[in-house]
């Protein structure tokens, strides 16, 4: 069916001749030919544990390569084309695992099928090193990255585009109030089936934050551990409020009529106060007012003054 067929194997080093569990001092695994069709991806994951780590054995993979656990690496056809039998000369459809002191591994082969199809495909796993290209993880190039506050004012959209995700193990939505000191908003993690072009989107909620301003930038993790950060990103919470609004009126607008509404996201009128004789600052009690986005409409002899505010 469409989707991830796969069988799992697990490979135990004894002493030979007995059950005793022999460690080996150094465990390298290269899954071999991992390659595909039109609607057919290969894939290959082994698992060699905590420490493991994983390596291209070429400059132009044919593959992507994803760390998708703690010493778990997952290499998936990018290409869709078929290299003929099992291919030990193509090496951008191969890679290495490499772990120290264990006994044992487990490896996950199959497919990614985009249609309904009966298919035979060969695997092949060779135990030793090749002679591994000085390769250097490219970085992630970020193609944009916006923060935007939606239409309730209760969450932040982030959204990013990358060219490309061969090297990246996972994204991390930093957050700041003061844009020095950052913390973690959230995780998220590449999608295994893009191999080019990928878009991603976090939504943080803000809901029970009361700051007029929120910084976020964006972490890149790749496989190797290193890490890349992306610009900030300033998001605007126009005047928090709580308990009590106070709207300051110009001076040209002092002891004249002055109106004041607020209205709802909904555009429905929560709130009109009409003064007769306009002070320089108009205190308003909000507290019964529903948390949310607001526009606070101010009027005074056919001059309009507009403002969005957040209720919290």
């Amino acid at each position: 069916s469409v989707g991830y067929s796969y069988a799992v194997f697990r490979f135990n080093f004894k002493v030979t001749g007995t059950s005793t569990d022999q460690k080996l001092d150094s465990a390298i695994e290269t899954p071999i030919d991992i390659d595909g069709a039109s609607t057919v991806y290969e894939f290959d994951q082994i698992n060699m544990g905590a420490g493991a780590s994983a390596t291209y054995l070429s400059y132009s993979p044919a593959i992507t390569l994803t760390q998708v656990g703690p010493g778990t690496f997952m290499g998936i056809d990018a290409d869709g084309i078929t290299q003929p039998g099992v291919d030990t000369v193509a090496r951008g459809n191969m890679y290495t695992v490499t772990n120290y002191n264990i006994n044992s591994f487990v490896a996950k082969l199959g497919i990614r099928t985009t249609n309904s199809q009966q298919t035979q495909r060969l695997f092949s796993l060779y135990s030793a090193g090749f002679n591994y290209p000085m390769y250097t993880l490219l970085p992630v190039t970020l193609e944009s990255f916006t923060a935007t506050l939606n239409g309730s004012g209760d969450q932040v959209n982030l959204d990013w585009t990358i060219a490309s995700q061969l090297n990246v193990n996972h994204f991390v939505v930093e957050r700041s109030f003061d844009g020095a000191t950052f913390d973690d908003a959230g995780i998220v993690f590449p999608n295994e089936e893009a191999t080019k072009e990928a878009n991603y989107f976090f939504p943080d909620k803000i809901n029970s934050l009361q700051q007029s301003m929120i910084y976020y930038r964006l972490r890149t993790v790749n496989v190797d551990g290193s890490k890349q950060y992306s610009d900030i990103r300033t998001v605007r919470i126009s005047n928090p409020v709580v308990n009590q609004l106070n709207i300051t009126i110009p001076i040209t607008w002092q002891s004249k009529p002055v109106s004041y509404e607020i209205f709802n996201a909904n555009g429905q009128l929560s709130t009109r106060i009409n003064e007769g004789n306009g002070s320089q600052t108009q205190t308003i009690n909000v507290i019964n007012l529903s948390s949310g986005l607001y526009i606070v409409k101010v009027s005074c002899e056919g001059q309009i003054a507009k403002q969005k505010i957040i209720k919290y």
